[in-house]
């Protein structure tokens, strides 16, 4: 927030304040309950204050909602309205394949692998 505080010619607890009406956004949850998609991938933004989850498509939204901490819990809650899909892929965060295996017994889950050795390589490449 020091940065975006710094930019707008304001201190932090102004600017907390300004954003804080996003915190009471209503979340509808209004997926296509028939529409069946071969690839979805769901995940979560840790931002001050909770947790924003997400499952998506490859150019549109199919639901969201917002928890406190990424939990099986709060995994199971976004899958619940969503009819079950084929694959499923995620970045392996905490309860989400506990939730695909309790939610969508036959889906698919992958889990995004990400190899990262190092940002200061001592060895020409």
């Amino acid at each position: 927030m020091t940065r975006p505080a710094f930019d707008t010619e304001t201190d932090n607890s102004a600017l907390r304040c300004r954003f804080t009406w996003c915190w009471y956004i209503q979340v509808t949850h209004t997926p296509d309950p028939y529409r069946v998609h071969d690839l979805i991938f769901i995940d979560s933004a840790d931002l001050a204050g909770g947790c924003l989850f997400i499952a998506v498509y490859t150019n549109h939204v199919i639901d969201w909602d917002w928890c406190r901490s990424e939990t099986t819990t709060a995994y199971t809650d976004l899958l619940t309205g969503i009819t079950a899909q084929l694959l499923v892929t995620t970045d392996g965060g905490q309860g989400a394949h506990s939730a695909i295996n309790t939610c969508w017994p036959t889906a698919k889950a992958q889990r995004v692998v990400r190899r990262h050795t190092t940002s200061r390589p001592r060895t020409p490449a």
